[in-house]
């Protein structure tokens, strides 16, 4: 009897926690706080190493697809969402833009207000974006909007939104050519 009894012990003190632990692994997930102390201290540690490697994961894979200075998707991210977009019977538009006079305000202002510029109209694009359009920078001063396509009118709201946001924001007086 007492040699069943340390079989379960160590079945559940052990055993189990190794078997659990080597399903969080094989699924990426945080190890289950289970078993003898000393694995649930192991599992504490893994955890915080885990949480740790998934924020740099998410911090690579949204460095990898967004441009550093707008924020918005870059060339590569556009592309992809824009291929699995067009290959659905969603109908889409893509806009195109440009910062009316930029080499001006570059020159004019140095780069750094056309760096502001530039944010600006990627915190704009964003603030309009929804789940179904996304933007990116292009190159430059261009940028690209992908929107559902639900007649003129739509795109004509759209465009007059995002021109009226920047003509009435105060930090940077730039318009834009559609």
């Amino acid at each position: 009897l007492f040699d069943v009894l340390v079989i379960g012990i160590i079945f559940a003190m052990v055993v189990r926690p190794i078997r659990i632990y080597e399903k969080n692994i094989r699924d990426a997930e945080p190890l289950e706080l289970v078993g003898a102390k000393e694995f649930k201290t192991l599992a504490k540690t893994y955890n915080a190493i885990f949480e740790q490697d998934m924020v740099r994961r998410r911090t690579l894979e949204y460095k990898a697809d967004h441009d550093k200075l707008t924020k918005l998707l870059n060339r590569s991210a556009f592309d992809e969402i824009c291929k699995l977009l067009t290959d659905t019977e969603r109908k889409i538009a893509i806009l195109i833009m440009d910062i009316d006079n930029f080499k001006l305000i570059n020159d004019r202002y140095g780069i750094e207000m056309g760096n502001r510029a530039l944010k600006l109209i990627g915190k704009h694009l964003n603030e309009l974006s929804s789940r179904y359009s996304i933007a990116k920078r292009y190159q430059g001063d261009v940028f690209s909007v992908l929107v559902p396509y639900e007649g003129d009118q739509s795109l004509l709201d759209y465009m007059d939104d995002l021109s009226t946001r920047l003509r009435e924001d105060d930090e940077i007086p730039v318009s834009i050519s559609l």
